[in-house]
């Protein structure tokens, strides 16, 4: 993702016609201006997907409590014993993993790109 920003975002940041822009490579640094200014784009972005994804749907916190829920009314049918409340369905349960999956790498990616916009 960062490199399609880098991409798109050359010729608007250094102007349409510079000859400096056949320097700008995607995989190399040449300017660390224009490496922050990509990384606050990216920061923007995953906020905002993080955002979606906590608002849409339910708070990370919350599908792990479900998650483990599952995972304790698993354990008491392998006890043969009755799970308190409404039991979660397998496909539900997967459901959880695969949000809170997302939200997990989406967060780990917003830590990630903080730290580098300190570095830079």
């Amino acid at each position: 993702m960062i490199a399609y920003f880098r991409q798109i975002k050359k010729e608007v940041y250094f102007g349409e016609g510079n000859p400096y822009l056949k320097q700008i490579l995607l995989s190399q640094v040449k300017d660390l201006e224009f490496e922050l200014h990509c990384m606050k784009m990216y920061l923007k972005m995953m906020n905002y997907l993080l955002f979606k994804l906590e608002n849409n749907y339910t708070p990370l916190e919350d599908d792990l409590k479900e998650i483990m829920r599952f995972k304790e009314q698993e354990d008491m049918k392998l006890r043969n014993l009755k799970p308190e409340g409404e039991p979660i369905s397998f496909k539900t349960y997967m459901g959880l993993v695969y949000r809170t999956e997302r939200k997990i790498i989406v967060r780990s990616q917003i830590e990630i790109c903080l730290f580098l916009i300190l570095l830079l």
